[in-house]
């Protein structure tokens, strides 16, 4: 038989939250089953669920009657509430509480009908009271405004119970208005929440597309006007960037000291075995321990693998102490072996070691790489069974020119125009940088003062770099920093003691512009009030429910 078109009213209810994923599936299960068994216990629904068409879905029901029991579906509403509330206070703290959450509405359905009997009902009387319970939380009695006049008609009782909580925002921009049940035994004292929603959602097609551009152009304004700002402002950051370039060397050196301390101990464990000390002697130099080929092939794998894992040590080398002329007896990865009676002890990674037990030297000339390096130079010290003792150096030659135009890529951009000078603590230049790459400070060294002597020697005569000649680079803007000494305690005077930073740009940063300042500060300003207006989700209330009257809205 074709369905009909009835008045009829709808009842929905559910357990809220029966989906949590807190719950097992036992727990959802026992949930579900206490909330059908306080439907049976309710009288009304028991005196009339013969006249009922119910129907189940998933772990909630269905009821549908003609449009009367609009009362009779609050008044289950109502013991429903009662006996779970009873019934969660009885239950341990360990077990679960059930609440659930209903919607009652009264309107037209489409009613199917097969010998006499409801087979189906359908349309918006369903859809209806689906959609009010879904505004709720656990516990609330709601009801559409053709229910709650249905329901005042029938019993006018009712009228302080039933409380009017405004318009709701459902499915497919359509509203309801709402009413909420609430007396002393059931329902809650509050209205359901609101969900909040930007502007942008609650305006017509046209309105929308405005409210877009006029966000977008104030983006793109916001841009542009801080590109102009971030080009007026260089004088402003340059503090922070040298400082960051500051700090990256100093964590550098740091870095490389460690690595030198660590490599020592494998180095020291070597020379130190009991079986060696003791042949050569109580007063052996490397020169004697390293004649053991087992020790000087382990020593040399150390050295090796200094300089191949680490592209900012140019090689790594052992030397006797200055008791024997500080004769270098390995150097890695060139293996140049010197004369043992050669005399190293003045050259300038030699002198200092007779006080101090770490070192980082000036600049100074290799001829093993052919370029100038600082030397990070400490003690080699054994316990021969009776005391400790030095029985040779340990260095490794740094230099910059990986390390510093990666600093300044990172810190002022791929190919900014902007030179760094490293100075050390006796003056002398140990790196003269830009984004792009170093100097050759060898080849800047022979065309300006032809200090490099062919002395096949590793230290050559005149073994310093330039200093920086203050003339030369007054004319350029500049910007210097000292660096902070490393806490080293062995190492006198301090690694990194006296050394300098000096940046040089190719024009004169400028400072503030107050158009650009100002063009920054009206877009900001625009943007934010934009997208606090359309964007920022509020709530919205009707400030009317008068039929036919235009709806207005106004913050809550």
């Amino acid at each position: 038989m074709p369905a009909s078109v009835e008045f009829v009213a709808s009842y929905r209810v559910d357990v809220a939250g029966y989906t949590d994923s807190t719950f097992t599936l036992e727990q959802q299960e026992a949930r579900k089953r206490a909330f059908f068994t306080s439907l049976e216990d309710c009288p009304t629904y028991q005196r009339m669920k013969g006249s009922l068409y119910l129907q189940n879905v998933g772990d909630g029901v269905y009821l549908v009657g003609n449009s009367t029991y609009a009362k009779q579906f609050l008044e289950i509403a109502k013991e429903l509430d009662q006996n779970l509330r009873k019934n969660n206070d009885a239950l341990q703290k360990s077990e679960l509480h059930v609440k659930v959450r209903t919607g009652i509405h009264v309107g037209q359905a489409f009613v199917s009908t097969v010998d006499g009997k409801v087979s189906d009902i359908s349309g918006n009387a369903m859809s209806y009271s689906e959609r009010i319970m879904s505004l709720g939380e656990p516990g609330d009695i709601l009801v559409t405004a053709s229910a709650a006049n249905t329901i005042l008609a029938l019993d006018s009782n009712y009228a302080g119970y039933l409380h009017y909580a405004g318009k709701y925002a459902i499915k497919h921009g359509d509203t309801l208005q709402v009413w909420y049940f609430c007396d002393t035994n059931s329902g809650n004292p509050r209205p359901p929440a609101r969900k909040k929603e930007p502007l942008l959602l609650k305006m017509s097609s046209r309105n929308l597309k405005l409210g877009i551009s006029l966000v977008a152009l104030s983006v793109v304004a916001l841009i542009l006007s801080s590109q102009f700002l971030l080009a007026d402002i260089t004088s402003s950051s340059k503090d922070t960037r040298i400082a960051l370039i500051k700090s990256s060397i100093e964590d550098e050196v740091g870095r490389l000291w460690i690595i030198q301390d660590h490599a020592k101990e494998p180095i020291q464990d070597e020379l130190g075995r009991p079986a060696d000390t003791m042949a050569a002697g109580p007063q052996a130099t490397v020169i004697d321990l390293l004649a053991d080929q087992t020790v000087r092939k382990n020593v040399i794998t150390v050295l090796d693998l200094l300089h191949s894992s680490n592209a900012d040590i140019k090689y790594a080398w052992v030397a006797a102490p200055a008791t024997a002329r500080c004769g270098i007896i390995l150097y890695e990865p060139y293996g140049t072996i010197y004369d043992p009676t050669q005399d190293f002890t003045k050259r300038d990674w030699c002198l200092p070691m007779r006080d101090r037990t770490d070192y980082f030297t000036v600049t100074i000339f290799a001829t093993g790489p052919d370029e100038f390096v600082n030397v990070m130079a400490t003690r080699l010290i054994i316990n021969d069974g009776s005391s400790e003792r030095t029985v040779g150096y340990f260095g490794m030659g740094i230099h910059w020119n990986n390390l510093i135009p990666r600093m300044l890529s990172q810190t002022y951009g791929e190919g900014a125009n902007v030179r760094l000078i490293l100075e050390d603590h006796g003056g002398h230049i140990s790196a003269d940088c830009t984004t792009q790459g170093c100097l050759d400070l060898t080849e800047f060294a022979i065309s300006r003062a032809g200090i490099i002597d062919p002395d096949p020697e590793d230290y050559v005569n005149m073994t310093e770099a330039l200093k920086i000649d203050p003339a030369e680079y007054s004319q350029l803007p500049l910007e210097s920093i000292s660096l902070d000494e490393l806490d080293v305690p062995s190492a006198r005077p301090q690694i990194l003691a006296g050394w300098k930073i000096h940046l040089y740009y190719p024009q004169e940063p400028r400072g503030f512009n107050p158009i650009s300042t100002g063009l920054f500060g009206i877009s900001l300003a625009s943007l934010c009030i934009l997208v606090y207006y359309y964007v920022i989700p509020r709530y919205w209330l009707d400030d009317t429910d008068r039929p036919g009257t235009k709806v207005k809205y106004f913050y809550q």
